[in-house]
């Protein structure tokens, strides 16, 4: 008996110390459509778990689709910049602080749409962090993806050596990210309707690939290698 309890105990510490000490509220991915006249902001607030009593959290920008002619900028509980940093430290949460990620964007009369993720983690331990993501549209700009896709060929998939690209307008760009947004591979200057795009070093897994045409129109693609 005296040794089943030891071995809860044992379980029960190694949860603990395994457990995280941070999670977003209400999620940690959030989508708007916003006023292609106006500023709009995104928040995902980041909450302390009570276990603990001080967390302190660094972020890593891991994707960032946002046009370029767009205003955007950035805040949590340490401060603001007027664009989108790509890694920094957020103030320490104790007590009943909270911190947040805040994005604001204009659109500068400019239909579009894009993706802002950042990599969270407590300070000393990059690899047990997660990932918050921001997605973005126009108001008019909802529903061109769709098109888009109509036109868009893509395969195999799943995938194993190469994937296949072929779409009605000129590809300019391929951008490949895996599932937390980091972004693996880009071919820029592809001036082509067709592209064959290598794979087989690429770990098994769920990846997406984001095609961007001549116009700068964008979409995005889920593809599993397997």
């Amino acid at each position: 008996m005296k040794k089943i309890f030891t071995i809860i105990l044992i379980i029960t510490a190694s949860l603990q110390i395994s457990a995280q000490n941070f999670y977003f509220e209400p999620s940690n991915e959030l989508s708007k459509v916003i006023g292609i006249s106006s500023s709009s902001y995104l928040r995902l607030n980041i909450l302390r778990n009570p276990a603990v009593d001080t967390v302190r959290l660094k972020y890593e920008l891991v994707t960032n689709t946002i046009p370029d002619e767009w205003y955007r900028s950035y805040c949590d509980n340490h401060g603001c910049m007027s664009s989108l940093p790509e890694y920094g430290e957020m103030s320490p949460l104790f007590d009943e602080f909270t911190s947040y990620i805040e994005l604001s964007f204009d659109p500068l009369y400019i239909n579009g749409s894009g993706t802002v993720a950042y990599y969270i983690y407590e300070s000393g331990d990059y690899e047990n962090g997660q990932t918050m993501t921001f997605n973005v549209e126009t108001e008019d700009f909802v529903g061109i993806e769709d098109r888009l896709a109509e036109k868009l060929v893509l395969g195999p998939n799943p995938f194993q050596y190469f994937i296949n690209v072929s779409n009605d307008e000129i590809i300019k760009e391929l951008n490949l990210y895996d599932i937390t947004g980091k972004q693996i591979q880009t071919i820029s200057t592809i001036a082509s309707t067709q592209y064959t795009m290598e794979t087989s070093q690429l770990n098994n897994g769920i990846y997406l690939l984001e095609i961007i045409d001549m116009f700068g129109n964008k979409t995005t693609r889920k593809l599993t290698k397997n």
